[in-house]
């Protein structure tokens, strides 16, 4: 590929992120519902805009990360699958097959590493590196000594993650540094939109958590959070609950500190069985992806489906052969419906949709190439 196309593309990709979460109102709502062998992540995604693609991503796929700053190879070890609204390889959030589930939500106190020696990703390209590269919390933390994220687009994010070992972590980027709040530090695995310490020191004014201050709802970041964290804690005291019981319980707290019509998505995620159960703004019936039950292999192709393209049940029978336009079409609709994006010229949407066809290949496919060539090139 040309230097001076690769610049582009990464060009358009940088306004692109700086356009996905760039807004303090997406204000979004994640927590941990833990208890014996039940372990259930609870989402609400608040946005203004709803669509997006659910992406079946695939193990053995080599790749090369978005950034003007040393960009970052790789290749995926495990198969995901994700929610992207602004292209594929850029998710909101999502869980590989084993059961490691990350989420981005907005946080204005974020400040990334200035650049050094370490090899840079963009912040939503660090969440699919992670799914396509950890199994643990521990190794998500683990990864900061090697991989650093890039300024590049701007969008000021922290993380939930937690695992199938019922290990959850809030990963914050303070002064330039990783802060990794996890085990003994994380009494309740919950996160909104300010940082950790400041939501557990609001939550210490409430009655129930060392407080008299009344639990009240309220779209704030905060009374969000001690929702949140109060539905982690009574969960985790109830006496043999089933899984119909974690999952409703998740439900109906993604329902108590929702914003209404901003909130476009509600997830469960059941952490053992790798299974995500969702619900939109515009469809409520819940829809549910096995991740066991998907195929990985990097011999078949990456798969797609529209959020809404199931009204409820499996959301598998809606998965067909990821394109390039399909990618094109999500990025497009997302631009058209999000104000400062509306200018963007189509031939840099369409730059941007082709950036995964030189720069997620598999592993077997590069080989082939390289056998087809005369020797010596």
């Amino acid at each position: 590929m040309p230097r001076q196309l690769a610049f582009a593309i990464r060009l358009v990709l940088a306004a692109l992120l700086g356009i996905a979460l760039c807004s303090p109102a997406s204000a979004c709502s994640a927590f941990l519902l833990k208890n014996g062998h039940l372990l259930v992540v609870g989402r609400n995604y608040d946005w203004h805009l709803e669509d997006a693609l659910v992406m079946v991503n695939k193990r053995d796929i080599r790749k090369s990360a978005l950034s003007f700053d040393n960009p970052l190879k790789w290749v995926s070890k495990y198969g995901s699958v994700t929610i992207n609204q602004y292209g594929r390889e850029l998710p909101c959030d999502g869980m590989n097959e084993r059961g490691l589930m990350i989420g981005l939500l907005w946080l204005d106190e974020t400040r990334y590493p200035e650049p050094d020696e370490r090899p840079s990703l963009t912040n939503a390209q660090w969440a699919q590196y992670q799914l396509d590269t950890a199994q643990t919390v521990e190794e998500v933390i683990a990864s900061d000594a090697h991989v650093r994220i890039t300024n590049l687009g701007g969008a000021l994010v922290h993380y939930f993650v937690a695992d199938a070992h019922g290990n959850a972590a809030v990963i914050e980027f303070i002064d330039g540094k990783m802060q990794a709040t996890t085990g003994a530090e994380l009494p309740f695995a919950a996160i909104t939109n300010k940082t950790y310490a400041a939501s557990l020191k609001y939550l210490r004014k409430h009655a129930g958590f060392g407080g008299a201050r009344e639990i009240v709802r309220s779209p704030s970041s905060l009374n969000r959070f001690v929702g949140a964290a109060r539905a982690s804690r009574d969960f985790a005291a109830e006496e043999k609950p089933t899984l119909p019981q974690a999952l409703g319980t998740a439900f109906h707290t993604l329902l108590e500190i929702d914003q209404g019509e901003r909130t476009k998505w509600s997830l469960a995620y059941d952490l053992p069985s790798r299974t995500i159960h969702f619900k939109t703004y515009s469809q409520e019936s819940r829809r549910s992806i096995s991740l066991q039950s998907l195929d990985f292999t990097a011999e078949t192709p990456t798969q797609l489906a529209e959020i809404n393209s199931v009204a409820e049940g499996d959301f598998r029978t809606a998965l067909v052969d990821y394109t390039w336009q399909a990618n094109r079409d999500q990025i497009r609709r997302a631009c058209s419906l999000t104000r400062f994006a509306q200018g963007l010229p189509d031939f840099m949407i369409e730059l941007a949709a082709k950036y995964p066809e030189r720069n997620c290949v598999p592993i077997e496919a590069e080989k082939e190439e390289a056998e087809l060539l005369p020797a010596g090139q």
